[in-house]
């Protein structure tokens, strides 16, 4: 019984840190500008998505409000690139350029030391606030998936 108490809380203890760990991942594939590591870690369909259901004013998503300045770059974007702004506007080099939005430091920074919060929503959802409340966050949903933590929507 000891024994399956241990093992029990061993599980709980690697679930518990496994998306700080993919978070630190991330970042490494983000600063490193390794694509196919930054693509392992992200659903690009889900975000896209996920964009597209926020600019539809007939659906309401709760603590989904879009900045100004997001607002304003997908509005250009549709203007010059039609109904496919969002799949040509949102890919991967969008996704890291969000990532790494607060990062002022040129060398070596990264991410992790701007998250202002990050913790479990649900067994199988993570959210991540990188920068300060009053100042333009940039919040991160994971999703866990067959493929681990998946990084599935982005806004600001």
């Amino acid at each position: 019984m000891k024994k399956l108490s241990i093992v029990s809380l061993l599980c709980l203890f690697v679930y518990l840190f496994w998306p700080y760990l993919e978070l630190w991942r991330l970042e490494q594939a983000a600063l490193k500008d390794d694509d196919m590591a930054v693509a392992s870690f992200i659903d690009l369909k889900a975000i896209q998505v996920g964009i597209k259901r926020r600019l539809n004013k007939d659906f309401s998503e709760s603590n989904t409000k879009m900045s100004d300045e997001f607002v304003i770059w997908i509005q250009d974007g549709i203007q010059r690139l039609g109904t496919k702004a969002v799949e040509e506007l949102v890919d991967l080099r969008w996704v890291k350029q969000q990532l790494l939005t607060k990062n002022i430091v040129s060398k070596g920074g990264g991410f992790l030391r701007h998250i202002g919060y990050a913790a479990f929503t649900s067994p199988n959802k993570f959210l991540v606030r990188i920068g300060d409340v009053n100042s333009n966050p940039v919040y991160l949903h994971f999703v866990l998936s067959f493929r681990g933590w998946l990084l599935s929507a982005i806004y600001n």
